[in-house]
């Protein structure tokens, strides 16, 4: 009994050595180095230029959004897409943040919002760079407003969280329904399944898979993904909760927002991050959509939540609009 008893005990011990050494990520590549524009003119040139960079194929609407003032502005905001999508999936939200005043830049990931290739273009995705996007995003908008607002949703969101942890010259971070965890992959073996998939050939994933490439949806996002792109998203959510686990976030505004009727995304991994960033003595501002409103995982696509926009945008705007959350924090000092 006792030698049955030993024999379990190891090898329980080698499969759970096995299981956390397969389950580490390969640590993220440097941060991309800072590059200040040094005016609004240049910051806008720098804009203009990107959004124009030729990408073999890009979906009318998908090269980017850039609304400006015509000149620098008291706030400016950079809005990151989502897992499949591209920026058009702001083409109604950018306005409303424009009409505030604000310089509004949202580039495209990698990957995305190709016209040819679908889903298969997503072999260009990896957490390296939404990180460079991000970053060159970012480094623009200092150019174009004083304050830099980051909102992003779902993956997009995911890419906030590192701005969040990682540039501390951002104002503020508004996480929409971030893709921190998946309801298709158990946490517990998120780690592995990133491993996997990307140690294991590509394949096309179809969000439907009966109707495949016809399934209904926004025209300028993909009907599918591929294995290796979801594992490079679950791999950045990985290491960005494993750092805010052991650092503070370096940026002071922090709003995180979630929808209870989320069908993708599992609201535990932001739970985790906001209690991490509380840990560190961080404030973080929540948010929560009412579950009786039943809405979407993309709940800012006007193809995706027209009919909840009209109540859906107002509330983004007022928990995102840094000018309210100056004047609270003004009220409370004085």
């Amino acid at each position: 009994m006792r030698r049955w008893l030993a024999f379990v005990g190891a090898v329980t011990g080698v499969l759970w050595v096995a299981y956390r050494w397969f389950g580490r990520q390969r640590p993220l590549g440097a941060a991309p180095a800072m590059s200040l524009p040094s005016s609004y003119e240049s910051a806008a040139q720098h804009a203009r230029s990107w959004l124009e960079e030729p990408a073999g194929g890009v979906i009318s609407g998908c090269e980017g959004i850039f609304l400006t003032h015509g000149r620098r502005t008291h706030r400016a905001i950079v809005l990151l897409h989502g897992f499949t999508n591209c920026p058009e999936q702001y083409v109604e939200l950018a306005p409303a943040f424009f009409a505030l005043g604000y310089n509004v830049l949202a580039p495209r990931f990698p990957g995305h919002g190709m016209i040819e290739k679908g889903p298969q273009s997503l072999q260009e995705m990896s957490a390296e760079g939404l990180m460079g996007t991000a970053a060159r995003a970012i480094d623009i908008a200092h150019g174009l407003g004083d304050h830099v607002t980051v909102l992003g949703l779902s993956m997009g969101g995911l890419t906030a969280a590192w701005v969040a942890q990682n540039r501390g010259d951002v104002d503020e971070v508004v996480l929409v329904a971030p893709a921190l965890a998946y309801l298709a992959v158990p946490r517990c073996v998120q780690g592995v399944v990133a491993n996997l998939f990307l140690r294991l050939p590509d394949a096309v994933r179809w969000w439907d898979p009966k109707l495949m490439a016809d399934a209904p949806g926004p025209a300028h996002a993909y009907r599918g993904f591929t294995t290796q792109s979801f594992a490079q998203m679950a791999r950045f959510a990985l290491l960005v909760l494993q750092q805010a686990g052991k650092q503070a976030p370096q940026v002071n505004t922090l709003i995180v927002v979630t929808n209870p009727c989320d069908e993708a995304v599992n609201n535990t991994g932001a739970a985790q991050l906001g209690r991490s960033w509380e840990r560190h003595g961080a404030t973080v501002m929540r948010h929560v959509f009412p579950a009786d409103w039943g809405l979407p995982h993309d709940l800012i696509d006007p193809a995706n939540a027209g009919p909840h926009l009209d109540r859906v945008y107002p509330l983004l705007v007022e928990w995102t609009d840094l000018k309210v959350h100056q004047s609270e924090q003004s009220a409370m000092v004085n």
